[in-house]
């Protein structure tokens, strides 16, 4: 049996047929599975996924400075554990209380 690569290129070259001996393999971050210790993630797929976390990463910062590094408000809840859900109405609430034309308007807080 002779193993044989197929790769698309997406360009004029086409597609290409190769022998496995032709390519190099590299096996990395396998599973630890026994039925899929032959199969790992190839650097390209690994470097993406960092990649990703990096981008995610610098807009989280430049989200932070352009915020001050600092919320305009805290919302408090007492005696409460929010589904995320919840806190996200609330959160919304919030705004659609305080911008726009009700922007600087005073807030009236109570324990209800």
């Amino acid at each position: 049996n002779v193993l044989y690569y197929t790769v698309n290129y997406g360009d004029d070259r086409g597609q290409v047929t190769y022998l496995a001996a032709d390519i190099l393999h590299f096996r990395l971050f396998v599973s630890g599975q026994v039925a899929t210790e032959l199969v790992g993630s190839s650097p390209l797929n690994s470097l993406a996924k960092e990649i990703n976390i990096q981008n995610y990463s610098n807009q989280l910062s430049l989200s932070s400075l352009k915020n001050a590094i600092a919320p305009s408000y805290t919302i408090t809840v007492p005696a409460a554990k929010l589904e995320p859900e919840a806190k996200e109405n609330i959160r919304k609430s919030f705004e659609n209380q305080n911008s726009g034309a009700n922007a600087g308007r005073p807030i009236v807080l109570d324990q209800s």
